[in-house]
């Protein structure tokens, strides 16, 4: 039988290893020295947090939900929709709390549901509770392929140098390195909880995930595309691996699959809906289609 909560290894993982993800951050206000070398809250990729941290000033300042960008002078008419920006800014705005602050906690909090929600998840993968265990140390700490290249790289084949780029950030490829970007983790967490919704057949998993996906592209649209292209691979997976092998085609399991990908499929109907209108401003367009690319 299943546990349902998850055993007191887990909750200390869940704790620990967004409160180690903090270390950069206490980095950075340590080695300051102020007036001359002032450390602005974000230790970890300064650019893209710098726009994070303009977005959710708006947000704070303005409360609006539909935002502009703040780094371009050319006229548009605010059509961001950037929930997690927008829900810390009005945070923000509420308690009189610092965006950096409540960056930290949001921060260290989605981490801890992370971990829990892959702990749920692995349930029906893993029916032993030590293997169960080991998989969600493996998802908290595991560092991936980064550290291999770099060791052939340095060690036995230098002509790896050009393709060590892609690997070069230790976020790419690590559930604690990701810790440091919350507005990634936050939309991992929910796409977990969609694949468990699936995998246990949860009432009401239709509406649950129909309402998840775009609420992920929202929250991040490069995971955004990233959820909605595993529910698209949902019904042909099974086709793909049978003719692989190859093997008469499962047409009945790719039918089941793509019943159970439904929901999350047309759910995408409203981020096409936002997208159409959205396009209409020439600045948003030039963004998106950059991010696209």
């Amino acid at each position: 039988m299943k546990a349902r909560v998850p055993p007191a290894s887990i909750l200390l993982i869940a704790l620990l290893v967004p409160l180690l993800s903090l270390i950069p951050t206490w980095q950075g206000y340590h080695y300051q020295s102020p007036p001359e070398r002032v450390f602005m809250g974000f230790r970890y990729m300064a650019g893209d947090h710098y726009q994070y941290a303009a977005f959710m000033r708006q947000a704070r300042d303005h409360g609006s939900l539909f935002m502009e960008n703040p780094f371009t002078s050319e006229r548009q008419k605010g059509v961001f929709v950037l929930i997690y920006f927008w829900l810390l800014g009005i945070m923000s705005r509420v308690t009189g709390v610092q965006v950096t602050a409540l960056w930290e906690v949001l921060r260290v909090l989605g981490g801890a549901l992370y971990i829990i929600a892959f702990w749920y998840l692995s349930g029906a993968y893993f029916q032993e509770r030590r293997a169960r265990l080991w998989a969600t140390v493996l998802f908290s700490f595991a560092g991936g392929l980064d550290w291999i290249v770099t060791t052939l790289r340095a060690a036995l084949l230098p002509v790896l140098k050009p393709v060590e780029y892609a690997y070069d950030y230790f976020w790419n490829w690590s559930t604690f390195g990701t810790m440091q970007v919350p507005n990634w983790i936050w939309p991992g967490l929910l796409l977990v909880v969609a694949g468990h919704a699936l995998l246990t057949r949860l009432r009401g998993r239709d509406f649950l995930v129909f309402l998840l996906l775009p609420l992920i592209w929202f929250l991040h649209a490069y995971s955004g595309m990233v959820a909605y292209l595993a529910f698209g691979l949902l019904p042909l997976m099974p086709l793909l691996v049978a003719a692989s092998r190859p093997e008469p085609l499962p047409w009945r399991r790719a039918r089941e699959n793509l019943r159970v990908a439904m929901p999350g499929l047309l759910s995408f109907s409203v981020v096409a809906g936002y997208l159409a209108w959205a396009w209409t401003d020439e600045v948003f367009r030039l963004c998106s289609a950059r991010g696209l690319t």
